[in-house]
């Protein structure tokens, strides 16, 4: 069958050839006369462009000019009156804006005003520009001074026609951001209030007042569901106001935690302070309401992108607010470059009565849970420090347990090992818990340290157990008899006590091996996770929490190059090689070994460990 297919393509190969070589000589024929063709057309272009040109005669072009150059005096005339009529329309602007306050006709005043701003660029570069600007300026503030009761009642009662009125009033006079600052003031102030009038056992204890009852963890549960029932509400009443919902809801979460007093991460540090080595899973605790509270706030969000498509209200041409104004982010973290600190003084210059600095009109979306997660960062970090000194303390509570008698031994090293290993499995339920895997580096560490002080503690009470009984016996051998050396009922019992503390110490290591193998699958799954970051960043996602809080976490000192050096011992990313059919599928895949980070001592020789561990 080889031969006849190689046959086969000899003989159309040569067929192709064949072809080719008849038809070279009739493609240069077609070559040369697509050129001839060519130079012909271009001959008789230049001659009809030659003819067209002489057949126009001069005074036809030098009319042409003329009508040209008078159309375009006649626009800038008219543009100049249009300007000039504003600009006359500034001596009775301050008697008309009166007029019209004094008459509560708000909307007309606002539409002056913004008549009036138009023709601002008239007098720019001139000696009239300041003064009109100081006018224009108090005008508007006049404007919000009259306005401004009416509308934290508004707001405060919920009236969402009167508040998108004023809404209209405001941009018009270009205080759009401060109609934002009244209303998140005011639909924060009961949360804010909420929040700073609570005493906490555990974060309050040395404040003074009322005598603290609740802890911060029950409190913030609580505080969150209030939180989320004011955001419930404002799904529906943001979308009739403004046009942009996401944006200002997502402004309003951020202005509400940060008018915090004490500040979030004030309390956090104060809690921490208050539970000491115990403090991690109190802050874990807090954590995860605060992911809690951050995902039902994600689908609030969600909902409300919805209802700015299809909501009624935002349909119109004259509610669409300008495109064109400069996009401000809020600062939403204390290690945000300083580039992106000082843009926010960009923009409006003009001055404001409601003592408030000015919010920015677009918030991005993402930024609302970096300010809620940004008080975890700090002790996110120090997810190391704070473990081992866990970690410590359980260790230090598992050793008070004293042996009764020399048979005890066993047991209690058994009982001990029970605290000591739940420790460390419950280390890698907070680590995932509270870094999402970024702080795995730290838990081999702090896990290594455990048990590395739980088999040298062991090793030191054998030992000097040992050695006490050792001394005892040879006492009574120097004081008795010689003569006859057989073991005492004593010496056997030391004996079988010593046999069970091996036996004890064979579990110790058996339950090592299986400790390992749940940390090496934990590792594994977070590599896993990782690597499909690294391929596609945009679509890094982990269950339970955000985007903005995964952020985070990968901007933090946790994500360094001693995390990913330990996953790729654990988890090596295969090479990329090419492979055949089928062989990648028949290749085995060498086994990976966890990294020899729990190394431990035990007093007594012990047996090799199984194949798939490792230890130094």
């Amino acid at each position: 069958m080889l031969e006849i297919a190689s046959e086969d393509t000899s003989a159309e190969v040569e067929r192709i050839i064949d072809d080719i070589s008849r038809g070279a000589s009739r493609l240069t024929y077609d070559l040369h006369f697509m050129r001839e063709s060519a130079l012909s057309l271009q001959g008789v272009l230049h001659n009809v462009e030659s003819t067209s040109k002489a057949s126009l005669a001069a005074d036809t072009n030098a009319a042409l000019d003329k009508l040209h150059f008078l159309d375009n005096v006649k626009r800038n005339m008219e543009a100049t009156r249009e300007v000039l009529r504003e600009a006359e329309s500034w001596s009775t602007l301050e008697s008309d804006v009166t007029s019209l306050l004094g008459e509560k006709n708000y909307e007309k005043a606002a539409e002056r005003l913004s008549e009036a701003s138009k023709s601002m660029v008239v007098f720019e570069n001139t000696p009239e520009y300041d003064n009109r600007r100081t006018l224009m300026v108090s005008l508007q503030n006049q404007l919000e001074a009259a306005l401004s009761s009416a509308l934290v009642a508004a707001v405060n009662s919920q009236d969402v026609a009167v508040c998108r009125n004023y809404f209209s009033i405001f941009a018009n006079i270009q205080r759009e951001s401060e109609f934002r600052n009244y209303y998140y003031g005011s639909r924060r102030a009961p949360l804010v209030e909420l929040w700073q009038n609570a005493r906490l056992r555990d974060c309050d204890a040395g404040l003074g007042g009322e005598s603290p009852t609740s802890t911060f963890s029950s409190f913030l549960s609580s505080f969150y569901a209030s939180f989320l029932s004011l955001l419930q509400s404002e799904r529906t009443s943001i979308p009739a106001i403004f046009p942009d919902p996401q944006p200002t809801l997502s402004a309003l979460i951020t202005s509400t935690l940060s008018a915090f007093q004490p500040t979030f991460s004030q309390r956090l540090t104060m809690l921490s302070t208050y539970y000491g080595p115990s403090a991690l899973p109190q802050l874990i605790s807090a954590f995860r309401a605060t992911e809690e509270f951050a995902v039902a706030t994600d689908k609030i969000l969600e909902k409300i992108g919805y209802s700015a498509v299809f909501h009624p209200s935002l349909t119109g041409e004259g509610d669409q607010v300008p495109s064109q104004r400069p996009n401000i982010r809020r600062r939403s973290s204390a290690r945000m470059s300083m580039s992106m600190s000082m843009s926010r003084r960009i923009g409006s210059h003009r001055s404001s009565i409601s003592g408030v600095g000015a919010l920015p009109p677009v918030v991005a979306l993402l930024e609302w849970d970096q300010e809620l997660f940004e008080p975890f960062a700090d002790f996110q970090a120090d997810y190391t420090g704070l473990e081992s000194r866990l970690l410590d303390d359980a260790l230090n509570v598992a050793l008070q347990t004293e042996p009764r008698a020399s048979v005890d031994r066993a047991r209690i090293l058994r009982e001990r090992a029970v605290d000591v290993f739940g420790a460390a499995e419950e280390a890698v339920t907070r680590c995932l818990a509270f870094t999402h895997g970024y702080g795995a580096a730290g838990l081999v560490q702090a896990v290594d340290h455990l048990l590395s002080a739980f088999a040298e503690a062991t090793k030191v009470e054998v030992v000097s157990r040992r050695g006490a009984q050792v001394v005892g016996s040879l006492a009574t051998s120097a004081s008795g008899d010689l003569s006859d050396l057989d073991y005492t009922a004593e010496d056997w019992s030391d004996i079988q006590s010593l046999l069970h503390l091996l036996e004890a110490v064979r579990t110790l290591l058996d339950r090592t091996a299986v400790f390992e193998a749940k940390l090496r699958s934990s590792l594994v799954q977070i590599s896993a996770t990782f690597r499909l970051a690294r391929n596609d960043p945009t679509e890094l996602y982990i269950s339970g929490t955000t985007r903005g809080e995964v952020q985070l976490l990968t901007q933090s000192s946790l994500n360094s190059a001693e995390l990913h050096d330990l996953l790729n011992k654990v988890d090596p990313e295969p090479p990329a090689q090419p492979q055949s059919r089928g062989d990648g599928y028949l290749a085995p895949t060498p086994p990976s070994r966890i990294p020899a980070a729990l190394h431990t001592r035990f007093p007594y020789p012990m047996p090799h460990p199984p194949q798939h561990l490792h230890y130094y």
